[in-house]
């Protein structure tokens, strides 16, 4: 078992056999206001996939982009 914890927030990934659980998700401050935080919690977080093992693959390539953006846009809209 490896246990990852984002460098931002505390959230915190688990690999258990090839499957992640996402743990303490609420503690999420970049997510919030954006399609990538919702009623399951966090579906991507760029912080927390920084911190993972190189051969962790928690969103296919070329989304990361797309994240950040949607990140920057709810902070301008919501003041978060």
């Amino acid at each position: 078992m490896v246990k990852v914890i984002c460098p931002k927030c505390g959230a915190s990934v688990v690999e258990v056999d090839g499957a992640f659980k996402l743990f303490d998700e609420n503690r999420c401050t970049e997510l919030p206001g954006t399609k990538w935080f919702g009623d399951h919690g966090i579906t991507y977080c760029p912080a927390l996939s920084d911190a993972a093992p190189s051969d962790w693959m928690l969103l296919p390539p070329g989304y990361r982009s797309q994240v950040e953006a949607d990140i920057a846009k709810a902070k301008a809209e919501g003041g978060k």
